[in-house]
């Protein structure tokens, strides 16, 4: 076989790539360039932690089942109504497109990878 031959696993990388690339593509025509996608989800975890983090210390001081419902009676509300849009297709989310086998892999690889520069450096 000569050099300018490529194998079928090279071949499968390079169509995957170009996959890739694609989709790529496709998300920053139709959701945002990488900046905004990068705004929408620092949102999305500064909400998340927000509410969690309010929650957590009222659940902390609660002390009748009462008051843990109000507790979560904020982040309760704003989560049904996310959740009633998910669940009528309104909103997609992307792990469940991804599966999430795919997105737990994903997570653990990055996450790896990025302990493993800091233990590096």
């Amino acid at each position: 076989m000569s050099e300018a031959q490529i194998t079928l696993e090279q071949h499968a990388a390079l169509e995957a790539e170009a996959k890739r690339s694609q989709i790529r593509q496709s998300i920053a025509r139709d959701a945002g360039d990488v900046a905004s996608l990068l705004g929408t989800t620092s949102d999305a975890v500064a909400l998340t932690f927000f509410g969690l983090a309010q929650m957590a210390a009222q659940l902390s001081t609660a002390n009748s089942l009462a008051e843990v419902r109000a507790a979560t009676e904020p982040f309760a509300t704003l989560s049904a109504d996310f959740l009633a849009k998910v669940a009528s297709g309104e909103v997609v989310l992307p792990f469940e497109v991804k599966g999430t086998d795919a997105v737990l892999a994903e997570i653990e690889q990055r996450a790896t990878a990025v302990s493993s520069a800091l233990q590096e450096a």
